[in-house]
């Protein structure tokens, strides 16, 4: 059989993986932004957030929740010093 999940109708969807961010530490979370990290065999397909924002005391949370099995590869983040 196809490892691919499906939605409602029975139709191929890929897995998907959710990015939060919190401005305090982590005390507090924002709203939940999720990407799609492509169907079974895209293997080169990625999870993507751009525009992060800035804060002192920034973390992100990384979720994901579909039954497969997960392996997160060279997780990268670009940041710039800021002036505060």
């Amino acid at each position: 059989g196809s490892s691919n999940l499906v939605d409602g109708n029975g139709k191929p969807r890929p897995p998907m993986m959710m990015r939060q961010t919190s401005n305090d530490g982590g005390y507090t979370w924002g709203n939940e932004s999720w990407r799609s990290v492509g169907l079974t065999g895209q293997y080169k397909a990625r999870a993507r957030w751009n525009r992060g924002g800035c804060a002192r005391d920034r973390c992100d949370k990384i979720i994901v929740t579909d039954p497969i099995r997960w392996v997160l590869i060279n997780c990268e983040m670009e940041v710039e010093q800021g002036t505060a």
